[in-house]
């Protein structure tokens, strides 16, 4: 592989290497937060030790199950950086091919340049890629995983006319907001961990690190209102939780009482009424 080249055609790619007569650029690894705030030990511990290599054997591959918002994204992140990885995340839906999880082709000046997906990007650097959304991925584009964890070091491109290496370091992680749809031979071959919302404590602790202005006020009047709201039931997405705090920032700063900003803001964000992430699924 080449090191330090960029292409200005291709600002997201990083490095190339050739596979027979093509330059395949790679894409770039993405840059997980800074901040390290979501502690979830029941779930980081296991994960971190499902995707060892050691004298039980070779890496498993994690499948992490729950809800939208419940921070499955996090937690990969975490742990790629926690075991000094790259981080690759690939978005599943439905139209996804077995090739788009490798490889795509686009027209550049000089003719058609190749670029290696998150996927094949992170088995060439050894890194880490978490595969989300995968029960919206039909099961034909999902079979490409079947000889990965089988134990393949190379998978075949149709687009390249080659193989992509399978680095030893590379780890697989995948993401599901269930577990039913997907087909019996990937839930077979992964390590199932459920990830749920965590308590509103922690997810206000990180709302406060996310928006680094929040006062003990406004604070204080987002548990207030969640009560009010919820009493001791209903969830609530962390990601819910800092929109809710930056609005009532926002709010604030027009002169609006820190209470009624806070009320306002979970209105805007969850909606009139009781329930929050737990209601609307």
């Amino acid at each position: 592989m080449t090191s330090g080249i960029r292409d200005a055609n291709c600002p997201e790619c990083l490095d190339s290497f050739q596979l027979g007569s093509l330059t395949v650029w790679i894409s770039r690894p993405q840059q997980p937060r800074a901040e390290d705030y979501l502690r979830r030990p029941e779930v980081e511990t296991p994960l971190a030790a499902c995707l060892s290599r050691d004298e039980f054997g070779p890496p498993l591959a994690p499948l992490l199950v729950g809800p939208p918002g419940s921070g499955k994204t996090t937690l990969a992140q975490v742990v790629a950086r926690r075991q000094e990885r790259p981080f690759f995340r690939f978005q599943g839906n439905s139209s996804v091919t077995a090739e788009d999880f490798l490889c795509v082709g686009r027209i550049a000046p000089t003719g058609v340049e190749y670029v290696l997906q998150p996927v094949a990007a992170a088995m060439v650097l050894g890194a880490l890629v978490l595969v989300d959304d995968i029960d919206k991925v039909d099961s034909k584009a999902l079979s490409l995983f079947l000889p990965i964890l089988d134990g393949a070091t190379t998978i075949e491109s149709t687009l390249l006319g080659g193989v992509v290496q399978v680095s030893p370091d590379f780890r697989l992680v995948f993401a599901s907001n269930e577990l039913e749809s997907l087909p019996l031979f990937l839930r077979t071959r992964v390590v199932t961990f459920r990830v749920d919302y965590p308590d509103v404590g922690e997810v206000v602790r990180m709302a406060e690190l996310h928006v680094p202005d929040t006062g003990a006020s406004l604070t204080r009047a987002f548990l207030h209102a969640w009560k009010r709201r919820n009493g001791s039931n209903g969830s609530l997405a962390p990601r819910e939780a800092v929109r809710i705090f930056q609005l009532a920032g926002k709010f604030g700063k027009t002169g609006q009482p820190v209470r009624g900003a806070v009320q306002a803001a979970m209105d805007a964000v969850l909606g009139s009424g009781a329930g929050g992430a737990e209601r609307r699924g």
